[in-house]
C-alpha cells in the first residue's frame, strides 16, 4: 500500500561572500558565517554577495509522515558517496568506530609493554596510526565522543600506569 510522505531535501547552495578583509582564512571563514543566509536566500543577491547557485550536491533528507504530528517516525537521511544513510546510525557507526580504535591501541600498548608473546614495531606503528585518528576525531569536533569511549575502555588509565 502506498503511503505519502512529506520530504524535506537539503541541498547545498554556494554563496560567494565578496570583500571580507581578515588576517587569515580562519578569521574571513568567522566573517562569512555573520551573513543573514535567511535574508539573503529570501531576496535577490545584493551588496556583498556576488553569487549564489546550486552546487550540485544534496546534503540529506528529512522525511516526515504527515499522519505523525509527534514526529515518531521521522528520520534523517545523511547522502553519503550517493547511498542514503540513516542519521542515527551514522552516529552509532562512528561511536563504534572510535571504540575500535581504542581498543586496538590497548592491544598495541599491551603488545609493546610485553604482555604478550610477541611484539614488533608493526604495533608500535599501528599504534601511532590510530593516536593520529582519535586525534583527527578530537580536532573535528568528537572530542567528547572519543573522551567517552577511552573512558568506557579505561585506556586513559591503563596508559598512565
Amino acid at each position: 500500500m502506498r503511503k505519502t510522505f512529506d520530504v524535506h531535501v537539503y541541498p547545498v547552495a554556494r554563496v560567494k561572500i565578496t570583500g571580507i578583509e581578515a588576517y587569515s582564512h580562519e578569521a574571513a571563514i568567522k566573517q562569512a558565517e555573520q551573513t543573514d543566509f535567511h535574508e539573503l536566500l529570501r531576496n535577490e543577491p545584493k551588496a556583498g554577495s556576488s553569487d549564489i547557485e546550486y552546487a550540485e550536491e544534496i546534503a540529506g533528507f528529512l522525511v516526515d509522515e504527515p499522519d505523525d504530528p509527534e514526529h515518531e517516525r521521522s528520520v534523517i537521511y545523511d547522502v553519503f558517496e550517493g547511498r542514503l544513510i540513516p542519521h542515527k546510525f551514522v552516529a552509532k557507526l562512528l561511536r563504534r568506530l572510535l571504540a575500535m580504535c581504542v581498543e586496538q591501541m590497548n592491544c598495541c600498548e599491551e603488545a609493546l609493554a610485553g604482555e604478550w608473546d610477541r611484539s614488533d614495531d608493526g604495533f608500535a606503528c599501528m599504534r601511532d596510526r590510530l593516536a593520529e585518528v582519535l586525534a583527527e576525531a578530537r580536532k573535528n569536533g568528537f572530542g567528547d565522543w572519543v573522551d567517552q569511549v577511552e573512558k568506557e575502555s579505561n585506556y586513559s588509565e591503563r596508559g598512565k600506569s
